[in-house]
């Protein structure tokens, strides 16, 4: 979807919270026309010139570290 159409970009902090969990519960993102397409990614990117940008990477920055944090424990649970 080009940026230049008004549903390309995610700008609400709470859609991308819902997004992002989305993806990581299941694997799979939400496209604009709202089908589910599984995705095998490494990385996420976020567009440094978009409204919200650096709201959107604290947010991104706080989840990881919330999943980084669970991991964590679980694999101390298991020694």
């Amino acid at each position: 979807v080009p940026r230049s159409e008004p549903a390309a970009l995610l700008r609400d902090l709470g859609e991308v919270r819902t997004r992002m969990e989305e993806f990581r519960a299941s694997g799979r993102v939400r496209a604009s026309d709202g089908k589910l397409i599984p995705i095998d990614a490494q990385t996420v990117c976020v567009h440094a010139d978009s409204p919200g940008a650096l709201r959107i990477a604290r947010l991104l920055a706080t989840l990881f570290r919330k999943d980084r944090s669970e991991l964590d424990g679980l694999q101390r649970s298991a020694l």
